[in-house]
């Protein structure tokens, strides 16, 4: 546009000219040689406007990849070019090929035909379609900006692709993890739990046979506390593997439950909702690890618990009032680490905020909406 106007402005000049030496004799007057000047300075200028403001366009562009990350979606790349292009009605259309459709940025199916007054370029990867980017037919002047555009698109679209199927992995592997560990739980609950309570009792008649006072009674007491303490510990374990509790009332009861056998007061505010399976297994650890935390370490009686639904994400909170500091980057800090680690084989976040006589705040968010 610049270039153009500025070409018509020349062209208006010289004709000034030309008709100015044509109705007088003498030189041409200063006033239209100014003028002549003025309109042949716009070309050069209009050139390097254009230039500049493309050069712009494609740094805005480029400012836009750089701000991608773990948690870009299709929806926040459309908004990005359409502030890029000042267009908009802009729009970002992703091609499905299970489906063989197009939808938008908002999951509904579209077709191209319904575009027809406005510019659609493709967006492909190795040769496969990817993504149509919908917009106004005044962009498609710019071919290097469209370029840009289109090759900025492809790093983001497949980028956010690659992160989706990480973050999938991640959960397959976690549910086989679940999996497993109810499996080994049921085992020793249903296989090796009956077993010892059957040793128990046989004990227990041993030391009913026994006489008073007789070193076989004294053997049998003992025998009969250790398979106790040993039956005790298989259900800790089987507990520890898989709590049966959550799978059957879910997250809430079985934070009670967890919370009942510790040292603390606990105020517990959780949602009788359910959700994923694996998200409920790690809220739960990243509680009763919390609480554990607190009560070895907080010097408390009491402390909070708190999950809300973020919209798109489950948020986990253990709060205590105790001495703070817990820093995950120290020696002492391995088990924060392991809640960091547990929390982002979900594709979770952990924050920690811990000060000084301030108390500690664990809180992880737990992404559940994609699933």
């Amino acid at each position: 546009m610049p270039v153009l106007v500025a070409s018509i402005s020349a062209s208006v000049t010289v004709v000034l000219h030309l008709m100015s030496v044509a109705n007088s004799r003498e030189s041409v007057p200063p006033l239209v040689l100014g003028i002549e000047q003025a309109g042949l300075l716009t070309i050069p200028a209009a050139f390097i406007f254009s230039a500049i403001a493309m050069r712009l366009a494609r740094a805005k562009i480029a400012d836009q990849l750089l701000k991608v990350n773990h948690s870009t979606t299709p929806r926040e790349w459309q908004l990005a070019l359409s502030e890029t292009f000042a267009d908009p009605d802009l729009k970002l259309l992703c091609w499905h090929p299970r489906e063989a459709v197009w939808m938008t940025v908002d999951g509904d199916i579209v077709d191209l035909d319904a575009f027809r007054g406005r510019l659609v370029f493709p967006v492909d990867a190795g040769g496969d379609r990817l993504a149509s980017i919908v917009a106004d037919h005044a962009i498609g002047r710019h071919k290097h900006l469209l370029d840009a555009a289109e090759a900025a698109t492809r790093i983001t679209l497949l980028n956010i692709a690659a992160l989706a199927e990480v973050r999938e992995s991640r959960f397959r592997i976690l549910q086989a993890s679940v999996d497993e560990r109810r499996r080994l739980g049921r085992n020793l609950h249903d296989g090796v739990q009956p077993r010892m309570a059957a040793v128990t009792m046989l004990v227990e008649q041993l030391w009913a046979a026994a006489e008073d006072g007789s070193r076989t009674r004294e053997l049998a007491e003992e025998l009969k506390t250790a398979v106790k303490e040993t039956l005790d510990d298989l259900r800790d374990f089987a507990r520890g593997l898989h709590p049966t509790v959550l799978t059957h009332r879910g997250l809430a009861a079985a934070v009670e439950s967890a919370a009942g056998r510790l040292r603390l007061t606990v105020s517990i505010a959780i949602p009788g909702e359910r959700w994923p399976e694996p998200v409920e297994v790690t809220a739960y650890y990243f509680i009763t690890e919390g609480l554990n935390n607190v009560a070895k370490h907080a010097d408390v009686d009491r402390a909070e618990v708190r999950v809300t639904n973020g919209g798109d994400c489950l948020v986990v909170e253990v709060i205590d009032c105790g001495q703070g500091g817990a820093d995950p980057n120290s020696g002492s800090g391995s088990g924060l680490v392991g809640l960091k680690d547990r929390v982002g084989a979900v594709g979770g976040i952990v924050e920690i905020n811990s000060k000084k006589e301030g108390g500690t705040c664990l809180r992880a968010r737990l992404p559940f909406a994609s699933r």
